[in-house]
């Protein structure tokens, strides 16, 4: 794969709503851009240095949701004022890692680098017949 270098100017005249550079400075464009490397190749040690940070930051989140703002984990669906009623939504995934890592956006980034990088399993020994349904030349 070809390597490809960021070019801010470049991507400013292709997504103009980024093009003011006051506000959205190289050096964030940047680390995005290292973010989006990460996720559509997982580069090694620099992703794995990423996905810690992602990490650290989803953690205290919650910590600062949960102890300093006394704010309960989950997503409001609805509240009323009188006689005080919250309903939360349930779980949307049987993966609750996948509901934890969603209640904050550094943990939304993070699952999404982990799901790129865990895509397929890998095999380990033993002959490569015993990855398939039939053995060489179509036998069972």
């Amino acid at each position: 794969m070809a390597v490809i270098i960021f070019d801010p100017v470049k991507f400013r005249s292709m997504i103009p709503e980024f093009s003011d550079a006051a506000k959205w400075p190289d050096e964030l464009l940047a680390l995005y851009w290292n973010q989006a490397i990460c996720i559509a190749e997982d580069e090694g040690d620099d992703c794995t240095e990423m996905q810690l940070y992602m990490l650290m930051g989803h953690l205290l989140k919650v910590h600062t949701n949960t102890l300093l703002k006394n704010k309960q984990g989950g997503f409001v669906s609805s509240s009323s004022i009188d006689k005080v009623s919250v309903t939360k939504v349930a779980p949307p995934s049987s993966d609750m890692f996948e509901w934890w890592l969603g209640q904050t956006p550094y943990g939304q980034q993070l699952l999404v680098m982990l799901q790129v990088a865990g895509v397929g399993g890998f095999y380990i020994g033993g002959l490569p017949e015993r990855t398939a349904f039939r053995k060489v030349g179509g036998v069972y």
